[in-house]
């Protein structure tokens, strides 16, 4: 069940963990990947140049999103460390 004012979604009616939006980076890093954001990294390219990926529970969620647009895909080691 996700609450939209809070943000948070309820997990088997116990746990409880906040919604984050996810970006993909367009220009592929050196080794041919695309890195993920989370919302709010300072490491996220400016708004009109970024992929939208929505929202997800996981970080691991937005990266098989972002698996539809680019055969390879990284965490931001930035963002990964907070999920």
């Amino acid at each position: 069940i996700f609450d939209r004012q809070t943000g948070l979604a309820f997990l088997n009616n116990k746990k409880r963990k906040r919604v984050s939006f996810y970006h993909i980076n367009p220009k592929p890093l050196p080794d041919g990947s695309y890195e993920v954001h989370k919302e709010g990294c300072g490491r996220l390219v400016p708004d009109p140049e970024r992929i939208d990926l929505g929202s997800h529970l996981t970080m691991d969620s937005a990266l098989d999103k972002a698996l539809t647009y680019y055969a390879r895909v990284t965490p931001c080691v930035h963002c990964r460390e907070g999920d």
